[in-house]
């Protein structure tokens, strides 16, 4: 599915649990590339970020600070995630509208403390290799879980921003016929 990226204010009537202040403050703080932040035409991996970060506050699991952490120490896999999707996206043929063959990137969440992605996903910027998963208590990456995990949670990237883009996408179909219909009465 092909659209144009939505503004920082388009996005934000999208979000279901995330504030209007921490949608502002995760923007220009924490997602913003070394670039800084376009707010009238965000990119996919700040549009990937902040849609994650209202998922793990409707989670209710992870405090701010959490959330923050796991947005700035997984920056570079939703990046190249994001990159890897538009690759996906650009090379669906057009009669393959039901069945879309997107990359999978999960990112998981195990006993609201312990927090991976896959391997090809799971590297620094430099294209190094990190271990198995960040410690949100700890504040460090880990190689293996010091015990069994009894909660785990998983948010598929791919899905999540499917859906999102899906809903944008209807949400500006509704708009573009009620301009019309007010247009033609």
């Amino acid at each position: 599915m092909s659209y144009d990226y939505p503004s920082a204010e388009e996005l934000l009537t999208h979000m279901e649990t995330l504030h209007p202040q921490r949608f502002s403050f995760l923007l220009k703080h924490v997602v913003a590339s070394q670039f800084g932040v376009n707010e009238k035409e965000l990119i996919r991996s700040e549009v990937l970020m902040l849609a994650l970060a209202d998922w793990m506050t409707g989670l209710k699991i992870l405090s701010n600070d959490d959330q923050q952490r796991v947005l700035l120490e997984f920056k570079h896999a939703f990046e190249s995630y994001s990159d890897k999707f538009a690759v996906a996206e650009a090379t669906e043929e057009p009669s393959c509208t039901y069945k879309i063959i997107r990359p999978v990137a999960q990112l998981g969440f195990m006993d609201s403390r312990f927090v991976t992605i896959q391997p090809e996903w799971n590297q620094t910027s430099r294209g190094k290799p990190r271990p198995g998963f960040f410690d949100l208590k700890k504040d460090k990456w880990i190689e293996e879980l010091p015990h069994h995990t009894l909660t785990l949670v998983y948010c598929d990237l791919g899905v999540l921003l499917t859906r999102l883009e899906h809903r944008i996408v209807a949400t500006r179909g509704l708009q573009e016929r009620k301009d019309v219909e007010q247009h033609t009465v």
